[in-house]
């Protein structure tokens, strides 16, 4: 079993490996210049992070993925969405358990997701022009996506699968019950 962690001062990530009741730091590395955002891992223990940085190296906005010793494995590169109001600035990742990758765009102001993490089949809009698109959470079977920004301070909106598309449920705060909006 392990952990991830992401230090938000440097970019840093840290891996650890658990065994019985102890953590023990088994790596450490720091995505291009120290500004990963978001951070979520698969099933096979692959580690995903959101890079954004105008003009560099390796990308302006991606989604890396590296396995759990700090290898690069494959990057997935933000598209750019008709009609938004800017560029992709990249904030969060979620991964479900059919790999979907699932990322928030707050220059974009959308959430939209890689097909079991592949740009082949282009990505998948869950919402677009929702304002401060912040962060993103789905739900393991994917037909729940959970965003925050939007609808005011420290409050949530559900977006539900339906047919093939996403629709938006009621904002909640953060203190609300889950069962209440699921």
């Amino acid at each position: 079993r392990e952990l991830f962690n992401l230090d938000y001062s440097n970019g840093t990530i840290t891996v650890y490996s658990i065994h019985g009741h102890k953590a023990k730091q088994a790596a450490q590395f720091t995505p291009a210049n120290g500004v990963a955002q978001g951070l979520a891992s698969d099933s096979k223990g692959n580690i995903y992070t959101t890079l954004t940085e105008s003009g560099s190296s390796p990308c302006a906005a991606c989604v890396q993925v590296y396995d759990d010793s700090g290898t690069l494995v494959r990057q997935l590169d933000a598209p750019t969405l008709q009609g938004a109001p800017g560029a992709p600035d990249l904030t969060d990742v979620s991964v479900d358990a059919h790999d979907n990758v699932y990322v928030s765009d707050y220059g974009q102001q959308a959430v939209y997701f890689f097909p079991h993490g592949s740009t082949s089949q282009g990505v998948q809009i869950v919402v677009q022009n929702s304002q401060n698109a912040a962060s993103v959470l789905a739900a393991p079977n994917g037909k729940h996506v959970f965003v925050s920004g939007g609808c005011g301070f420290a409050s949530v909106r559900p977006y539900t699968l339906v047919k093939h598309q996403y629709n938006a449920g009621s904002c909640f705060g953060i203190g609300t019950d889950r069962k209440s909006v699921v």
